[in-house]
């Protein structure tokens, strides 16, 4: 259990305990989704649904006591990361059976903000954001948006899969894939960035980690989705414009197959879906600086390639992310543990402000 917020009611411990809690009891002053003060980051539909990795709400407001009304529209199961002023509390795992949910309660006389984190990626869970309660006499505050925007667009290492698992056999769940503590997210908060995360496990550049039909589904098509689950209802690009984006994709374009049943990835097949993929954002996105990384996985050969991107782009960088050894190191089916998110957003801290200048 993380840093507790001075005051929290017993409900919130009980639930950062990881046990399941009584629908928390209504507060009386009710501030609907899509209010003023209230900022969202990420996708979100016209009726705010959102699915993607760390899409995230926040509500700054003066009073003593939050909830928040919240609604599973897809999957059996979801998770919320819950952040008040500033320090991650407690985890609330969503289901069809409650719509209320407690976030804080008993904190002293004052202004404080609350938010909630998508921590699973797109598949698990899809959420309907309905609105805060909060308690009598509350009064909502404005809440500024960060002045600089980042993009992640990854796989399961950018999701955070698996970063919270005990042991590397455990794979990735709801409850520990923790894309809050993913290093996109990281290094956001660092950067004071509004963050917007395009990942999903499995899913590649060129093609997928799957064997069989591959190219169906990958990263580059998946861009264009307000929802990861519906392809239908596409994203509004121009909504939200990057002043950096990041490109970790390629460590599930290398894999061949339990058996090696898929051929050799190819420099020329990665490449060619890579410059394709990168003028497409360019073009979207004039202005934007192109972070094309890999790592801390399989990373040979697309780490010796990236560096042509470098060269034949001016608004592109390379980015290797090291792997380290040693067991604290690795989550869920050797993917990144939470200590290793951390070293990956030191990393592409120090190489955003190496880019982009000391304001970064």
């Amino acid at each position: 259990m993380r840093k507790t917020v001075m005051g929290l009611a017993s409900a919130v411990v009980v639930l950062a305990s990881g046990l399941s809690a009584q629908e928390a009891p209504s507060l009386p002053v009710f501030v609907p989704a899509g209010h003023e003060h209230a900022r969202t980051m990420g996708r979100f539909t016209d009726d705010f649904r959102f699915g993607w990795t760390a899409g995230n709400v926040r509500l700054r407001f003066r009073g003593t006591a939050a909830n928040v009304v919240v609604e599973l529209t897809r999957g059996r199961e979801s998770a919320l990361q819950v952040v008040v002023d500033g320090e991650p509390t407690h985890v609330l795992f969503v289901t069809k059976d409650q719509t209320v949910y407690p976030l804080a309660s008993g904190l002293p006389e004052g202004e404080h903000t609350v938010e909630i984190w998508k921590r699973p990626e797109g598949f698990l869970g899809e959420l309907k954001w309905v609105g805060f309660q909060l308690d009598a006499g509350a009064l909502t505050r404005p809440s500024a948006r960060p002045a600089r925007r980042l993009m992640v667009i990854g796989d399961s290492i950018s999701c955070g899969y698996g970063n919270e698992a005990a042991e590397i056999r455990e794979g990735n769940t709801v409850a520990n894939e923790n894309g809050y503590m993913a290093y996109g997210p990281l290094a956001a908060r660092r950067l004071d960035a509004e963050l917007a995360m395009i990942c999903w496990s499995g899913r590649g550049l060129f093609r997928n980690r799957n064997v069989g039909d591959d190219r169906t589904g990958v990263l580059p098509e998946l861009f264009d989705q307000t929802l990861p689950l519906d392809p239908a209802l596409k994203w509004d690009h121009a909504s939200f414009v990057p002043h950096v984006i990041v490109i970790n994709l390629g460590t599930n374009d290398i894999a061949r197959g339990p058996e090696n049943e898929k051929p050799e990835l190819t420099k020329e097949e990665f490449l060619g879906a890579y410059r394709a993929f990168i003028e497409r954002l360019h073009r979207l996105y004039p202005e934007a600086r192109i972070m094309a990384s890999i790592g801390p996985m399989l990373r040979e050969p697309i780490s010796g390639w990236l560096p042509e991107l470098e060269r034949a782009y001016p608004f592109v960088n390379a980015l290797v992310f090291e792997g380290r050894q040693g067991k604290e190191y690795f989550g869920g089916h050797w993917h990144p543990s939470v200590a290793m998110h951390q070293i990956m957003a030191d990393t592409l801290v120090e190489k955003l402000r190496e880019v982009m200048g000391d304001g970064w």
